[in-house]
C-alpha cells in the first residue's frame, strides 16, 4: 500500500460522502444555481407612468379694428355720413371687427386732421372718413400712415396713393340724380312751372341743371323750368331767398342741389306751400319742415358699396373705383314718398331708375362737361 493512500474501505466511505454532498448542493433551495438561465439574470423592469404632452395655449387673436371719422352727431338721417356709418357697422359685424368711431362734433378741436390722426394712432386696419369736406385731410393722413388703408366717402381719388380709396369721383353721376328729380317734378306739378337751385360755375352744377331739365322734359314736355344759381353752398340767407323768387314765377315744385343754402331754400319753399324734392338726405326726417310738402329725396348710398370695399381691403385685395351712380346702387330715391305722390308715379319712377341703371335710358348729358349733348 502506498504511504499516502487510503484503504479500500475508507475510500468507499469517502466516495459516498462526496456524492451525498453534491446531491445536497443541487437539491437544496438555499443554494445558488451554478448555471442560471437568461431569465434569471435580466431584471424585471416596472412600467413607467405615461404623461400626455402639455399643449401650448393658443394665442388670443387680436381683433380687427375699423376706424370711422366724420361729423356724426350733426349728420341728418339719410346723409352721406349717416349712411357711411351704417355701412361701416355692417362691415364690422360681418368681419367680427371693432368699430372705433371718432365724432368730430364732440371734439375740442374742429380740425378734422386731428380726428383722423386720432383714429389712425389706434392702429386700425382701415380708417373710413366720410364727407367731401374732409378729402384733403384724409389724403394727408394716408401719406402720413402708409401702413393703414383709408377709404374716403364722397371724395375724389385725385392722387395715386396705394393706401387711399374713394367712393366718389371720378365717375359720379349728378346728371342721374337730377334726372330723377326732374321726372318726379314733371309728374306731380300742377302749375307746369318747376324750379331748381344749383351752384354755378362747376361741372357738377351744370350736370344737375341739365340732368334735371332732361328729366322734366321726359315726364312733362310742356313744363317750364326756372333756374336759380348760387355762388356759395353755405349762404343760407341767399338760399332762403330763392323760394320767394321761384314762387313769384308760380313754381309749385322746387329741387335744390346746393348744399346748406339749397336746404334753406327748400325749408322756405315749404312754408309757402310749395312741393320740394331734396338732395343729399331724406328731408322727411332730416329737415324741420312738414313731410306733407316733401315729394321725395334723391340720396347717395355709400352703405351699399362700403361693406364690400372694406371686405376686399381686409382680404388684401384692391377694390375697384366706386362712383355714385345708379348702375352700382349708390344713387337712389329715399323710401319716404310724400302723400301727393301716387302709387302710379312711384312705379314710373322705379321704371326710370331701372332704365337708367341698365343704359336703356340716357340722361342726354355730356359727362365730361356737364352740358347737353
Amino acid at each position: 500500500m502506498p504511504p499516502y493512500g487510503f484503504p479500500p474501505r475508507k475510500a468507499a466511505v469517502l466516495l459516498f460522502f462526496a456524492v451525498a454532498l453534491t446531491a445536497c448542493a443541487v437539491a437544496s433551495p438555499g443554494l445558488i444555481d451554478p448555471t442560471p438561465t437568461l431569465a434569471s439574470v435580466i431584471p424585471t423592469v416596472e412600467s413607467l407612468p405615461t404623461f400626455a404632452p402639455t399643449a401650448e395655449p393658443s394665442p388670443t387673436p387680436v381683433p380687427i379694428t375699423i376706424g370711422f371719422v366724420g361729423h356724426v352727431s350733426s349728420a341728418p338721417p339719410g346723409s352721406i355720413v349717416a349712411l357711411s356709418l351704417e355701412g361701416a357697422q355692417i362691415a364690422a359685424a360681418a368681419h367680427s371687427a371693432q368699430l372705433d368711431v371718432v365724432d368730430i362734433d364732440t371734439m375740442n378741436s374742429a380740425d378734422p386732421a386731428v380726428a383722423i390722426r386720432m383714429a389712425a394712432d389706434r392702429s386700425p386696419a382701415i380708417v373710413v372718413v366720410a364727407g367731401n369736406d374732409l378729402a384733403d385731410a384724409t389724403r394727408d393722413a394716408a401719406r402720413q400712415y402708409p401702413a393703414i388703408k383709408f377709404v374716403g366717402v364722397d371724395q375724389s381719388a385725385v392722387d395715386s396713393l396705394a393706401n387711399y380709396f374713394a367712393i366718389g369721383e371720378p365717375g359720379n353721376r349728378p346728371d342721374e340724380e337730377a334726372f330723377l328729380a326732374g321726372a318726379l317734378a314733371g309728374y306731380v306739378t300742377q302749375e307746369h312751372e318747376v324750379g331748381i337751385v344749383v351752384i354755378g360755375g362747376a361741372r357738377e352744377g351744370r350736370m344737375h341743371e341739365n340732368g334735371f331739365r332732361h328729366g322734366l322734359r321726359y315726364a312733362c314736355g310742356k313744363c317750364e323750368l326756372w333756374v336759380v344759381t348760387l355762388n356759395d353752398p353755405n349762404d343760407i340767407v341767399a338760399g332762403a331767398d330763392t323760394a320767394d323768387r321761384l314762387r313769384r314765377a308760380r313754381v309749385d315744385v322746387m329741387f335744390a342741389a346746393a348744399g346748406r343754402a339749397g336746404e334753406s331754400g327748400l325749408e322756405s319753399a315749404t312754408a309757402r306751400g310749395m312741393w320740394v324734392i331734396g338732395w343729399g338726405s331724406d328731408l322727411t326726417v332730416s329737415a324741420p319742415i312738414g313731410s306733407e310738402h316733401v315729394l321725395a329725396s334723391v340720396i347717395r348710398r355709400p352703405d351699399i358699396s362700403l361693406p364690400a370695399i372694406i371686405g376686399a381691403l381686409l382680404a388684401g385685395e384692391t377694390p375697384p373705383q366706386t362712383p355714385f351712380a345708379l348702375a352700382n346702387g349708390n344713387i337712389s330715391l329715399a323710401e319716404n314718398f310724400g302723400p301727393d305722390v301716387s302709387p302710379a308715379v312711384i312705379k314710373l319712377m322705379s321704371d326710370i331708375m331701372t332704365q337708367l341703371s341698365t343704359g336703356a335710358l340716357d340722361t342726354g348729358i355730356d359727362l365730361a362737361t356737364g352740358e347737353e349733348k
